[in-house]
């Protein structure tokens, strides 16, 4: 009975990091339609630390990394998003391409990358391409094993994620580039049942529950920032 007990008191929990994971992205999501912040504030030409990219997730504009633009400039970092990405929607590769032309346009020859979930293979992809233009990668709630969900979802955007893809193939096949990569994920991800483990990457692995509202957790906020010490 008390294992029962303590079951039902874990799918309580789950469903509740569930339905606030999804308050939070509808707030973002109305929040980046009806307000547009500007994404030329948080460059700091003054700035001696290495610049940083915010790479989104899927269906996710650059204001949905908000949260963490806000924290890294306040703490004297030069913070890039690529507006070009939009919503995230197009390849893997298409999106690389888009932030490695921003990153020469800008002439920024070496950076860190900060991604939520879809973001964190893009940065993955980068990292197989040009080991030497990125320093640090910092990966939130990315489904570098796939997610068995996406078969639920015929659009080609979502089901990238299989994981059987070739993307999620291709980029598993590169483990040298992990060491690089700072993988921080949920206890409990509703859109990741495998979780975002990462061989030969750091792994860290917090108790909170969610796949959106941990871009705001002060736990990951502090190993954001220890991590690009």
């Amino acid at each position: 009975m008390h294992q029962f007990y303590r079951k039902l008191k874990t799918i309580g929990i789950d469903a509740y990091y569930w339905i606030m994971d999804y308050v939070y992205i509808f707030y973002w999501q109305t929040v980046g339609l009806i307000k547009k912040y500007d994404a030329k504030k948080y460059i700091n030409d003054n700035s001696h630390k290495d610049p940083i990219i915010l790479i989104p997730g899927v269906y996710e504009s650059w204001q949905f990394m908000k949260p963490i633009a806000d924290l890294l400039f306040t703490h004297g970092y030069s913070v890039h998003v690529v507006e070009s990405l939009g919503y995230n929607t197009g390849s893997i590769e298409m999106m690389a391409e888009r932030i490695q032309e921003y990153a020469l346009k800008n002439h920024i020859e070496q950076y860190d990358i900060v991604a939520h979930s879809k973001g964190g293979l893009i940065a993955k992809y980068l990292l197989n391409a040009d080991v030497d233009t990125i320093k640090k990668v910092i990966t939130i709630n990315t489904p570098f094993a796939g997610s068995a969900y996406a078969r639920l979802f015929p659009l080609r955007s979502i089901r990238l994620f299989l994981p059987t893809s070739a993307p999620i193939a291709l980029l598993a096949k590169d483990i040298l580039s992990n060491k690089k990569i700072t993988s921080i994920y949920s206890a409990f991800d509703p859109h990741i049942p495998v979780g975002s483990h990462l061989d030969g990457a750091t792994n860290i692995r917090i108790k909170s529950g969610g796949h959106f509202r941990i871009i705001k957790d002060s736990n990951v906020h502090e190993i954001i920032l220890s991590t690009l010490k």
